[in-house]
C-alpha cells in the first residue's frame, strides 16, 4: 500500500516538474530539481512507513472497485460532460482548452495588453500535454482517468484505515446540516427554491461563509478537493507516526501547484507534530533535505501568487451580519464534532488529538477573507473537513457498544447531510 500511495504522490507531483520546463534557466533548474526530490523524498516515506496499512500488500479487489467509485463520482461530477457539469466548469473547460491550444506560458491581448494565464494549473498540465496529441476530447478523457486514479487511491486509504465501506459512504455524504436550514427556511416562505437553489449548492445557505460537503466539493471543485483529501490522509498517516513531518512538508510543496489554498491545514498540523515530538522532527535529516527540497520549489510559489493583490478580500468582519452570521454558521456546520466529542472513546487519541487541531482551525477560519467568494474559507477547510468526516464516521461505525444518545444524534446528521449530496447527484442526473 505505501508504494502505490507513493506513486499516486508522485502523480500528484508531475505537474510541478513539468511546470519547471517552461521557465528561464535558473527558476527552470530550481523548481526541476526541488520537485523531484521532493518526489523522491515523499516516495522513500510512503514507501517505507510503519504501520498495519502501509505494510499491507495491496488489496486489488478494492482498489479496483474504489477507481470504478470514483470514476463514477467524477462522471456525475461533469467531467467529460456525460452528465451536466456543474458551472464551475465553464472556467475549467477554457483553462484547459487554452493550454491544449497553446501550451504554456498561455498569452492573452486584450485591448492592446498582454496577459499571462496565472492559475493553479497542477490538474490541468498532464491532460492538457495529451491533449496536444489527441485533442481536447482526448484531454477531457485524460482529466477523468487521471482524476479518477488519484480520488481511487485516496478512497482506498480511508477505506482501508477506517471501519469498512460505511467509515466512507459517512466521508462521501458528509457535510453540514444545511438541508435542515434549507427545509426549515422553505417552511417559512413556501418558496421552492429557499430549498432547491437551482445552479448552487444546499451548502450556500449562508451569504458569508461555507464550508462544502464532500460530494459538492468533488462535483464543484475536484482540484482543490483531491490535494486535500490526500493531505488529510497524511495527516492522518502521521497522527498514527507511520510516516514521518517530512513526507508531509515535501507533499505540501507539490501540491501548491493544484490548490494553494487547500493546503492551509497542513500549517497548524506540522507545529502542532512538531511541538508533540521535537526531538524526533528537528533532529531528522530527512527533516532538513525536506525543507531544502521544499524551498528549491519557491519559483511555483512565485507563479502561483503573481499579482495577488488584485484578488478581491470581502470585508467579512465588517458586514453587520458577521457575528449573528458565524454563531449560525459553527453549530450548522460542525454538529459531528460535536457528536465525536461524546463519542471520543471509540476512537485512537493520536488521531482525537489531530481531529481537535482541525476543529480549532474550522472555528477559527472565518475570520479570515480572500477571494472573490471567500475561496480561502471553503478551499482552505476541505482538508480539515475530510479529517472531521473520517473521525465522524469512524466513531459512528464501531460496533461494539450500545449507540446512545449520541449515536443516534450522529446518524441524523448523516441523514441531514445526505441532502447536500443528493441535490448534487440529483441535478447530474435530471438536468439536460
Amino acid at each position: 500500500n505505501g508504494g502505490a500511495l507513493a506513486i499516486v504522490l508522485a502523480l500528484f507531483g508531475a505537474p510541478t516538474a513539468l511546470f519547471a520546463l517552461t521557465m528561464r534557466a535558473p527558476y527552470a533548474i530550481s523548481l526541476g530539481a526541488g520537485a523531484l526530490a521532493c518526489i523522491v523524498i515523499a516516495a522513500r516515506g510512503l514507501a517505507t512507513g510503519q504501520g498495519a496499512f502501509l505494510g499491507a500488500p495491496l488489496d486489488a479487489r478494492r482498489l479496483l472497485a474504489c477507481f470504478a467509485l470514483a470514476a463514477l463520482l467524477l462522471l456525475l461530477g461533469g467531467e467529460t460532460h456525460l452528465f451536466r457539469p456543474t458551472t464551475d466548469w465553464y472556467l475549467r473547460d477554457a483553462v484547459l482548452a487554452d493550454l491544449v491550444k497553446g501550451g504554456f506560458p498561455v498569452v492573452y491581448r486584450i485591448n492592446g495588453a498582454d496577459y499571462m494565464l496565472r492559475a493553479p494549473l497542477g490538474m490541468y498540465v498532464l491532460p492538457a500535454l495529451i491533449g496536444q496529441i489527441a485533442g481536447l476530447r482526448g484531454a477531457h478523457v485524460a482529466l477523468l482517468a487521471q482524476n479518477a486514479v488519484l480520488l481511487g487511491a485516496i478512497l482506498y486509504a480511508l477505506l482501508s484505515l477506517g471501519r469498512g465501506w460505511a467509515n466512507l459512504a459517512i466521508v462521501l455524504g458528509f457535510a453540514g446540516a444545511a438541508g435542515l436550514i434549507r427545509f426549515l427556511g422553505y417552511l417559512g416562505s413556501g418558496n421552492i427554491e429557499t430549498m432547491f437553489p437551482g445552479n448552487d449548492t444546499i451548502d450556500a445557505w449562508n451569504s458569508l461563509l461555507q464550508y462544502s460537503g464532500s460530494i459538492t466539493q468533488l462535483f464543484w471543485v475536484p482540484n482543490h478537493a483531491l490535494p486535500g483529501w490526500l493531505l488529510a490522509v497524511l495527516l492522518l498517516l502521521r497522527a498514527r507516526r507511520d510516516i514521518d513531518v517530512a513526507t508531509i512538508g515535501v507533499a505540501v510543496a507539490l501540491f501548491l501547484f493544484w490548490s494553494p489554498l487547500a493546503i492551509l491545514p497542513a500549517a497548524p498540523a506540522l507545529a502542532y507534530f512538531a511541538l508533540r515530538a521535537p526531538r524526533e522532527t528537528l533532529g531528522a535529516k530527512r527533516t532538513w533535505l525536506g525543507l531544502i527540497a521544499a524551498l528549491l520549489c519557491l519559483p511555483v510559489v512565485a507563479y502561483v501568487t503573481a499579482a495577488s493583490d488584485t484578488v478581491p478580500r470581502p470585508d467579512i468582519l465588517g458586514d453587520e451580519k458577521f457575528w449573528p452570521t458565524y454563531f449560525a454558521f459553527l453549530p450548522v456546520q460542525l454538529g459531528a464534532a460535536i457528536v465525536v466529542w461524546y463519542l471520543r472513546a471509540r476512537a485512537p487519541a493520536e488521531w482525537l488529538a489531530l481531529l481537535w487541531v482541525n476543529v480549532a482551525l474550522l472555528v477559527v477560519l472565518p475570520f479570515f477573507s480572500f477571494g472573490e467568494f471567500n475561496d480561502l474559507v471553503m478551499r482552505g477547510s476541505i482538508a480539515s473537513l475530510a479529517i472531521l468526516a473520517f473521525v465522524f464516521g469512524f466513531v459512528l461505525t464501531d460496533a461494539s457498544t450500545p449507540r446512545g444518545g449520541a449515536g443516534w444524534a450522529g446518524v441524523a446528521l448523516v441523514a441531514v447531510a445526505a441532502t447536500s449530496a443528493g441535490y448534487e447527484v440529483y441535478r447530474a442526473l435530471a438536468w439536460k
